[in-house]
């Protein structure tokens, strides 16, 4: 709540609460319906009301409210790292009679800010101090839960930091959160997906400086560590613990002030690691350490047919490091074992004996050994090869524990072994079952210079009744590890694409091949991309239009005959030459809000929603079809429609962008963002989109499939991809 300098009644709100005993102000009933008549009548026959009873009222009889200020939420967002977009303004007489009862300028409840008397919405001192609470209770966009309000104290934590960020938005101080998980960044921000790739070229690079010319970062654990712990978590999350990390990014005023202040952090890791062979002290949860000194019989392997042993090599080679858990994790089921007992061998030792068995890498029993040209872990090739060697983790497991195996001679490699790994990586990437293990005994598995595994390809999830090989259901990891990845991100870059085009590119093309398209990344990189664009950029521009616009009932053959007839600013603009629709207050239909976002998004042209307009008109007019909706439908359509499953956990999930119909756009049509949100009491999934229907107050909403489906009569709920051009 912004305090009113001139009350001595001054608290702000919080999510819950019971009702408190400070009071309005003394006497009758008569007193408050004279000086607040709408809070009166709100409240009902109160003569003690408090100021907890005066918030309550607003609250539980608020209205629509109007849409938060775009610029003050890009502002206050962007500096907290928080979307506000969803935020609603209330400055009806209840409100502003209920904020002065207060002794309040403004109050914050929910997702909700309630202006008193002569305040704007458009005041970035005020809106930053009440944005802030929004933030603060974390409902962005979301509706509180009706319920009595407390007001809280005047010299609470909350009120202070609402005060702290108003003066620094209003002052241009620079941004709270530096990491922002979407874009557009504001001045001194990144996205973390940028950011973590910026980070991770400098890292590497001072690592290799550190190790020197022999050595390479590849596979040090320190620096997988360090990233698989970062690039997992929210912008939020990642940011907190970088402080923890590395201290003195506290003071960096930008994201990239905070990448030198890390690297340093990372080289002394490095050279940590470097020298001694262990993990830094703050990676101590990392198993294994530094090599341990070679026993003077330990020989140095001199090939396929040398004669060391098991346990001379395991002497020379030191502990090692374990398999992370993750990986493990999903190596288990292809593999038809754990691998629990793998490890994993790099640095100078590593690199020699992989060296002289001229190998990228190797095993013997349950040790995976990596020379210093390993592909990195995390990409392609690095998970390939981290999966293949694994299989031969698994082929050797039994030989592995007999003692007596263990002093023999390693034998020599196994071209049948070699196969078998080679289909536990497809299998790997499939997700699907593997058949037991090939079992074998003790023996040097090479992975060659010249023969390095493949990794998974959009043929490997190109058929369509296994679930898991769902467009929409596949991580971002699977998709990441197809061999068309990588080409395509080296193909199409910044500052156009961004590896979350690439993403939804390669699934817009299996879904393409699932269908029986033929996809060919090679000749079509370019085509997937700008797809990949256009259907990112038009949920995007749907998004940015929640909360505001106003659903209109539609009548097609009022349109066709005249549209001026009809309330639809929309169909006036297109057909009618009249001014472009208010994004705050125009009125539309439903798959009229899926065009609109993609025409604000820069995606569509408005010559090309005329022509889809006029040509839906004409056909309403000779009788092709009943609605301009099914014309908007086949001319949208990039692809067959996929059925969406109510209540089935293994049902094809909508990709960001892809439009969606309950039986058909004249029903209702709206457009998914890519995102899934988890039922709080269930635990289901739940696919989300962007609709302007009458179930969202009539505004645009962001809201989820199973959620309109309650109003929906149970018609079938289909999905697919855009086409704009």
């Amino acid at each position: 709540m912004e305090r009113d300098p001139s009350t001595a009644t001054t608290a702000t709100t919080t999510a819950e609460g019971s009702a408190g005993t400070g009071t309005i102000a003394p006497g009758r009933r008569s007193r408050l319906a004279a000086r607040y008549p709408a809070l009166a009548q709100a409240m009902g026959d109160r003569a003690d009301a408090s100021i907890h009873d005066a918030a309550t009222a607003a609250v539980d009889h608020k209205g629509s409210g109007g849409t938060v200020d775009g610029a003050v939420a890009a502002r206050v967002g962007g500096h907290l790292g928080v979307d506000l977009t969803g935020v609603r303004v209330h400055d009806d007489p209840l409100s502003r009679q209920a904020t002065q009862a207060m002794g309040a300028r403004a109050f914050a409840y929910g997702g909700d800010v309630f202006l008193g008397p002569g305040e704007r919405g458009d005041d970035l001192g005020l809106m930053a101090h009440e944005l802030t609470h929004v933030a603060q209770q974390g409902a962005a966009g979301q509706r509180a839960v009706a319920r009595a309000v407390t007001v809280g104290a005047s010299d609470s934590p909350a009120e202070h930091e609402a005060d702290q960020v108003a003066a620094e938005v209003t002052s241009g101080g620079p941004p709270r959160s530096l990491l922002v998980d979407v874009g557009p960044p504001q001045p001194g921000q990144m996205i973390k997906d940028v950011f973590l790739a910026t980070l991770r070229a400098q890292v590497t690079e001072a690592a290799d400086a550190e190790l020197g010319p022999i050595y390479s970062a590849i596979g040090c654990p320190y620096i997988e560590q360090y990233f698989g712990r970062y690039a997992t978590r929210s912008a939020a999350d990642g940011e907190a613990l970088l402080r923890r990390f590395a201290p003195s990014v506290r003071t960096a005023t930008s994201a990239a002030a905070i990448i030198p202040i890390v690297v340093e952090r990372v080289r002394a890791g490095v050279r940590h690691w470097r020298d001694t062979g262990d993990p830094p002290p703050e990676l101590a949860s990392l198993d294994g350490g530094a090599p341990t000194a070679a026993a003077p019989e330990a020989n140095a392997l001199r090939g396929p047919d040398g004669g060391a042993s098991l346990a001379s090599l395991e002497r020379e080679l030191g502990p090692g490091h374990a398999v992370d858990g993750a990986t493990a994790s999903r190596l288990r089921d292809a593999l038809g074992s754990a691998v629990p007992d793998a490890r994993i061998h790099t640095g100078p030792v590593a690199a020699r004996l992989a060296d002289a068995a001229d190998a990228v890498a190797f095993t013997v029993g349950t040790n995976i050994v990596m020379g210093a040209a390993a592909p990195a872990a995390g990409s392609l090739e690095g998970d390939a090869l981290v999966a293949h060697e694994l299989a031969h983790v698994a082929q050797q497991a039994d030989a592995a524990a007999d003692p007596v195996a263990r002093r023999r001679p390693i034998g020599p490699e196994d071209a049948t072994a070699e196969d078998h790994a080679d289909r536990a990586v497809a299998t790997t990437a499939a997700r699907a079952p593997a058949s037991d293990p090939w079992r074998t005994g003790l023996q040097l598995q090479r992975c060659s210079r010249n023969r390095a595994p493949q990794g998974p390809t959009l043929q490997t999830y190109a058929d369509a009744t296994n679930a898991a090989n769902d467009p929409g259901r596949l991580t971002d990891d699977q998709v990441r590890a197809l061999a068309e990845f990588q080409p395509l991100r080296n193909a199409y870059g910044a500052p156009t694409y961004t590896e979350a085009h690439a993403l939804l590119a390669l699934r817009l093309a299996l879904r393409d091949l699932q269908q029986g398209q033929a996809v060919d990344m090679t000749a079509q990189g370019a085509t997937y991309m700008q797809r990949a664009l256009a259907q990112s950029g038009a949920a995007g521009g749907a998004e940015g239009l929640v909360g505001g616009l106003n659903w209109a009932q539609y009548n097609s053959g009022l349109v066709a005959q005249d549209p001026m007839l009809l309330a639809d600013d929309f169909s006036q603009w297109l057909l009618a030459a009249q001014a472009q629709p208010d994004p705050h207050n125009g009125r539309m239909n439903c798959w009229e809000l899926v065009m609109f976002g993609a025409f604000q998004a820069g995606v569509v042209s408005e010559q090309r929603l005329r022509q889809i307009y006029q040509l839906a008109v004409q056909r309403v007019r000779d009788g092709t079809h009943f609605s301009v909706g099914l014309t908007f439908e086949d001319q949208c359509r990039g692809s067959n429609p996929v059925t969406y499953r109510l209540g089935d956990p293994n049902s094809p999930r909508p990709l960001r962008g892809d439009i969606v119909v309950f039986e058909n756009a004249p029903n209702h049509a709206c457009i998914a963002t890519g995102n899934t949100v988890v039922d709080q009491l269930t635990g289901d999934t739940h696919a989300e989109v962007i609709s302007l229907w009458t179930p969202n107050n009539r505004h645009v909403e962001r809201t989820t499939i199973e959620a309109l489906a309650q109003v929906s009569d149970g018609r079938p709920i289909l999905f697919w991809s855009a086409r704009w051009s």
